[in-house]
């Protein structure tokens, strides 16, 4: 329906730095465990049950949704080559929103599907989806007459799209909104808006007036989103001496009082209690998620229960479904076994190049040294 996404070069600096905090982060709170959960873009369920994220095998990306306690990871949907901008939950936790590259008609759209897993069902051209309580999305995509990235209001089923009043700015170049998020009561909206080398976080009514910007350009703010109460927002904030990495902060729902929570985190998203935080955080393997509470205490790996130490001379299959091969041989290892004959096959389900079963399968006990054979996804083809 519009042109697909060419961001400024401001936010694809942006982004490259949320993105190249490297390893002396991972350092400060201590390395990140073998069973912790890699992703980005965390979003918790209105339910408070799940977490969905977006998470990198080989050359494709998929959206996963994993419970609180880090058990259950799966799969729900391969997305293909690029990384959404934004995973969001309807109300009643039932499906996902996700913006994707549709090759079919070289835009970015955004899609819903079921959180169980399904088929995507196409919404409308754009990114960044937010899914508010009464059950309309906000997204942002082309303006039509500028080509400048705008907000919009579109129902779930793509129709009643509506383009939101446009920023002051309109006039002199056009408006680069971006990672909107609904109030839980859909009164206010907060967004942020690139200019040159800065960022900014503002709030606005649900059709576009009373703008207010509540950050300043310098140093960046981004990915704004309110506390279930709506008394606060959490957002990435840039500190002028750390112009490489930004930190988890919270503050007032007019801009003031703003603290740090989480050092080199990006984008956060709340419990539905607000008590407790999710963020990612990247590290010498890539983004990992982290949770922390509200008031900045806390901080832990969100990671996979841990299982017992297999007995003395047996091997104990371990759960190897979904993981990488790398770290599937690696959990053999640990369990006494050892890798057997991997087979390349066929998987609507399961991303390329994750493991699709093992044989025996996981919870055997078989004498140590055991070869453990695996079947791992050649994708869709």
């Amino acid at each position: 329906m519009r042109g697909r996404i060419a961001a400024p070069a401001a936010l694809v600096a942006t982004a490259l730095a949320f993105v190249t905090t490297a390893a002396a982060q991972t350092s400060m709170r201590g390395a990140v465990s073998a069973t912790a959960i890699t992703g980005t873009v965390p979003a918790w369920s209105p339910n408070g049950n799940q977490i969905a994220f977006a998470d990198l095998a080989r050359s494709s990306w998929g959206v996963y949704v994993v419970g609180t306690n880090g058990s259950g990871q799966r799969l729900v949907v391969d997305i293909g080559r690029d990384p959404p901008k934004a995973i969001s939950w309807s109300p009643n936790s039932a499906r996902l929103a996700y913006d994707a590259f549709d090759p079919d008609d070289q835009l970015t759209d955004v899609f819903t599907i079921a959180a169980t897993a399904g088929r995507p069902t196409k919404v409308t051209s754009g990114w960044a989806p937010s899914w508010g309580s009464q059950n309309k999305l906000l997204i942002i995509d082309r303006g039509a007459d500028r080509g400048d990235d705008r907000t919009f209001v579109v129902n779930p089923d793509g129709s009643g799209e509506q383009e939101l009043e446009p920023c002051s700015e309109f006039e002199f170049g056009g408006c680069f909104d971006g990672h909107p998020d609904w109030s839980a009561d859909g009164k206010r909206v907060a967004f942020d808006t690139v200019m040159g080398a800065g960022s900014a976080v503002w709030t606005m009514n649900p059709d576009g007036t009373n703008r207010r910007i509540i950050t300043p350009f310098f140093p960046a703010a981004a990915h704004p989103r309110w506390s279930p109460d709506g008394a606060t927002i959490l957002y990435e904030h840039f500190d002028i001496a750390n112009p490489t990495g930004g930190d988890v902060s919270v503050m007032n729902a007019d801009g003031n009082a703003s603290h740090v929570v989480a050092k080199n985190g990006e984008f956060p998203d709340w419990s539905p209690d607000g008590k407790t935080i999710v963020f990612a955080r990247a590290g010498t393997s890539g983004d990992s998620l982290y949770l922390v509470n509200a008031d900045g205490s806390n901080e832990r790996p969100l990671a996979a229960p841990s299982t017992p130490p297999p007995p003395a001379g047996k091997c104990v299959v371990p759960k190897v479904a979904g993981k990488t091969l790398a770290a599937a041989k690696a959990l053999l290892t640990s369990a006494h076994c050892k890798s057997g004959k991997i087979t390349q096959v066929k998987s609507k389900t399961v991303a390329k190049g994750r493991v699709v079963s093992s044989k025996p399968k996981a919870g055997t006990t078989a004498p140590a040294g055991t070869a453990v054979a695996l079947a791992v996804s050649r994708g869709r083809k």
